[in-house]
């Protein structure tokens, strides 16, 4: 775990640890989020990001998600709990986006690809619901009463039918897809 202020202190630390998990703010002593979330990625493609934006902007949220980040609260929103919504779900392999960034969302590029190969059935879209919140197989499992196994073939099915890279990539097809809230 580290604490820096600036863009190239925050990139000398990725570099040197890879982290799994960037949490960063909009605007620091010097660079900016935005830059170091891209930089970051490069560095370490399989990084964690969450963004938190000083004000509501569309066009920010919008670039921040095609930048790759994983996450986006505003600062107005956390003082509503959903910094720690956000945390879980980004950390656990989710991602997270309040209903302004569903809507950046579907205005991206990201999550883009060829039409689902077959429609997912009603427990693959909630499984899908899950998985974009972070849940583990395991939680999952207890939220749903089955197994992990179970979950485990869901998962398989949800990935193949959307054309997903990973679960990541399928909880963004699906937010961008309307095939599950944003909630």
């Amino acid at each position: 775990m580290g604490a820096v202020t600036t863009e190239a202190e925050a990139l000398a630390l990725i570099a040197r640890h890879q982290p799994g998990f960037l949490f960063v703010t909009e605007h620091l002593e010097a660079g900016s989020g935005l830059g170091l979330v891209q930089e970051a990625h490069a560095l370490c493609p399989d990084l964690r990001t969450l963004l938190i934006l000083q004000r509501e902007s569309p066009a920010l949220l919008r670039q921040a998600l095609e930048l790759g980040c994983n996450g986006v609260v505003v600062e107005s929103h956390l003082a509503e709990g959903t910094m720690v919504d956000a945390i879980r779900a980004v950390a656990g392999g989710g991602i997270y986006a309040d209903k302004l960034g569903v809507d950046a969302l579907r205005a991206t590029s990201r999550g883009e690809g060829p039409p689902p190969q077959e429609a997912l059935s009603q427990r693959e879209e909630e499984v899908l619901q899950l998985v974009t919140r972070g849940y583990t197989n395991k939680e999952m499992a207890e939220a749903l009463f089955v197994s992990a196994e179970t979950i485990k073939t869901h998962v398989t099915n949800i990935l193949g039918k959307l054309q997903a890279k990973d679960r990541t990539h399928a909880a963004v097809i699906g937010l961008r897809r309307g095939l599950i809230s944003g909630e």
